[in-house]
């Protein structure tokens, strides 16, 4: 949990929908400090009292705000991985004589909203911090001559009780990406127009482990036979079950068994006589033989 990211939404979050505020509430719940979070939508749903369809309309709305960016699917967890991006309300400026005022709750304003060499008539407003920790000034004993010693100022401890994400997660995101993009470039080459971009992060998984199995042009060629023309895949999940029915390679199937018989003994009638059944290719041959 980010003390940082829960401040910001229910103080300043440019949000008026009440369900998305409580969904971009539970998302920084779950976020660092860095505004990083992956919750499930099934946990986001039961947190903020909604359906999942909720949830995830809810989700969406938020990215077209611009409030949170999907950044991929977290590692390990198969959800998707947001960053919540901070931002407040625009402030509108109004001249009042000389002096300029902004429209904001508190009446809150940054000198870099007024023009310049402007007079500024605002109430000091809190700053937020954003990087390493300053140095404050102290003095003991102060007085004529004392020289001040600087202390440093630690920032409040962060209450995320989250794991970041593995260094190297990213990576193996943009390769499971760049692997799929691959095979849809391949499926269109092929004349075949099911859609990717509705791939669920376990769809993903698995269809990135077919192609490590069997290739993208394999996994291609046998859409491609799929293919029904009255009738064609919408969706690239679709194929995912006769992907998986494609033969290993280099695995041989096991030899037929022989055709059970009963009047023989192991291949043999007697100990010098093939059953004609069972041991069919000796049978000329110790025939000729005799």
């Amino acid at each position: 949990m980010s003390v940082r990211m829960m401040t910001w939404v229910l103080d300043e979050a440019p949000v008026n929908d009440s369900t998305q505020t409580l969904v971009l509430l539970c998302l920084a719940d779950h976020a660092n400090d860095d505004g990083l979070c992956w919750p499930s939508i099934a946990k986001v749903a039961a947190r903020a009292r909604c359906s999942e369809s909720t949830a995830r309309r809810s989700v969406r709305k938020l990215e077209e705000a611009g409030l949170i960016i999907r950044e991929g699917i977290s590692p390990g967890r198969a959800t998707n991985l947001y960053r919540i991006i901070p931002r407040r309300e625009p402030r509108q400026i109004d001249r009042v004589g000389d002096h300029f005022t902004a429209k904001t709750p508190g009446n809150s304003i940054s000198p870099a909203d007024m023009p310049f060499g402007a007079p500024v008539d605002a109430e000091p407003c809190q700053i937020d911090r954003v990087g390493p920790p300053t140095l404050a000034p102290v003095t003991t004993n102060p007085g004529v001559g004392d020289t001040p010693t600087l202390a440093p100022v630690t920032p409040e401890p962060s209450m995320n009780h989250h794991e970041p994400p593995a260094a190297a997660g990213g990576s193996a995101i943009a390769e499971t990406t760049s692997r799929i993009g691959e095979l849809e470039t391949a499926v269109r080459a092929v004349g075949l127009g099911a859609r990717f971009d509705r791939l669920s992060a376990d769809d993903r998984t698995t269809i990135d482990g077919l192609i490590d199995l069997h290739g993208v042009q394999a996994l291609a060629a046998h859409a491609l036979t799929q293919h029904r023309p009255n009738d064609p895949a919408r969706f690239a999940n679709a194929w995912i079950e006769a992907w998986k029915a494609l033969p290993v390679p280099g695995f041989q199937a096991a030899a037929a068994p022989r055709p059970a018989c009963t009047d023989c003994d192991n291949g043999w009638i007697d100990a010098d006589t093939p059953c004609p059944v069972c041991r069919s290719n000796l049978v000329g041959r110790i025939g000729g033989d005799q």
